[in-house]
């Protein structure tokens, strides 16, 4: 090889040394640089001052454009200013440069959730946890949009993976426990209350909520118990005692269910609902006079309580007195949202006394509408056509309801009468008969059949 050749080799290679050195050293003064500029912009930030923060991290940016960490950090800023779109951009150029990056998922999938965008954002949030599972936090955030897109059984997937002890569960399981009964989840609730009540036992509001949600799956005997450990915890709550009267009035154990009211009043002072049972409960066991005294404590403590007013209405009507009848029936529709039963009821007693027939038949046709099938209502109306003297109509509608309830004594006595009217007098006591035979307390058949 000759000596000129040599050099330029020499030479070469010399010179490519020369560029790597330099290369590199312009690579440390970027780097240097750049960490530089995210040193100044983190005081910025830390300052308050968003637009200079921005600033220096861009610069950052212009000597390190490969770094997912300087977008996110800029995303951050964008979010104090409220500049979302511009955050959601920066959060992007992260993720393309790794799909991967916790702290942009992390920040894109609450900033979503903060726009409303909760399919986007619980996207992100699904990404997180496979990219880590062992992070109970995400799987916290997600259970939030998982409750609030009503996914209940991605809520409880992920209620699973919750450590028992993180120190966020117990509010979780209250936020969890409020959704599902507020969506009438009740089923899916109990084991989240078992849980809290577990807990805490001390809790009375925990065991009274678990008592309800027993009671209203049928289970009276944890129900019971549960409503027995609140009034324990607290016997001055009134709610707690409602439900455990409620218990004992659903076993038609009238005497208990007056014990347990008195023990309540003494306690918690007068409830408008527990006064209710109390004085049905009297009614039940045939103290009428009683059962209106409590009925009216009832609807002192609460005007609204349109269970009271529809009972005393009741009993009201067995003594004639129509003014009162009205105003307690009136006061009932009014505060049940036009019940059916109230409607139906008004329009019976106007038309067992033969007066006000057309609003008896308005009250009745809305009771009708309410629920179409109902031989009480189907019998009021025939009721009224009785009273106008369309017989025909009357027994069209009472056979109607006949058809809905075969063994009722007063759909037949009614039957009866319609056709005693008719001039069918066979067929009245054929009617007449059939219901005896279901009534045979009647006062008024035997008469009836006698003539």
């Amino acid at each position: 090889m000759s000596k000129t050749i040599c050099g330029a080799i020499i030479a070469l290679l010399l010179c490519c040394s020369l560029q790597l050195h330099a290369d590199e050293s312009r690579e440390t003064n970027a780097n240097s640089r750049a960490l530089e500029q995210l040193i100044r912009g983190n005081t910025a930030a830390q300052q308050g001052n968003a637009y200079q923060a921005i600033f220096h991290f861009q610069e950052a940016l212009r000597y390190d454009p490969n770094s997912p960490f300087l977008h996110v950090a800029l995303a951050e800023q964008f979010v104090l200013l409220e500049q979302i779109d511009r955050a959601l951009d920066e959060l992007d150029k992260a993720l393309t440069l790794n799909s991967r990056y916790g702290d942009a998922l992390h920040m894109k999938a609450r900033v979503l959730a903060s726009t409303g965008n909760q399919k986007e954002s619980r996207a992100a949030f699904e990404s997180l946890i496979k990219i880590d599972s062992s992070n109970a936090n995400n799987k916290i955030e997600l259970i939030g949009l998982c409750l609030a897109q009503g996914d209940f059984r991605r809520v409880d997937e992920l209620f699973r993976e919750v450590p028992a002890e993180h120190e966020l569960r117990g509010d979780l399981l209250r936020r969890i426990v409020a959704i599902y009964l507020t969506n009438g989840e009740v089923n899916g609730s109990v084991r989240y209350l078992e849980e809290l009540a577990k807990t805490d036992s001390a809790e009375a509001a925990v065991a009274y909520t678990l008592a309800t949600v027993y009671l209203q799956s049928e289970d009276t005997a944890r129900a019971l118990s549960e409503i027995q450990r609140a009034i324990a915890n607290d016997s001055t709550d009134a709610r707690v005692w409602y439900v455990r009267v409620v218990i004992e009035y659903d076993k038609e154990n009238y005497p208990g269910t007056i014990e347990i009211c008195e023990r309540a009043s003494l306690a918690a002072g007068d409830d408008a609902r527990t006064k209710n049972l109390e004085g049905l409960s009297h009614l039940r066991l045939g103290d009428s006079t009683r059962a209106v005294t409590l009925l009216e404590r009832a609807l002192e403590l609460d005007s609204t309580l349109f269970t009271a007013a529809g009972s005393l209405a009741l009993i009201f009507d067995k003594c004639d007195s129509l003014d009162r009848v009205e105003q307690l029936y009136q006061s009932a529709i009014r505060h049940s949202d036009s019940a059916a039963v109230y409607l139906n009821n008004l329009a019976y007693s106007y038309a067992e006394r033969g007066v006000k027939l057309d609003s008896a038949m308005t009250l009745v046709d809305l009771a009708l509408d309410r629920d179409p099938k109902n031989p009480s209502y189907l019998d009021t109306k025939g009721w009224i056509y009785y009273r106008l003297g369309e017989f025909e109509s009357a027994l069209r509608l009472i056979k109607s309801a006949m058809k809905f309830d075969r063994e009722s004594a007063a759909l037949l006595e009614h039957a009866g009468d319609i056709s005693s009217a008719m001039n069918k007098l066979r067929v009245a006591e054929k009617y007449w008969r059939r219901a005896l035979e279901l009534d045979p307390n009647s006062t008024t058949l035997p008469e009836k059949i006698g003539k």
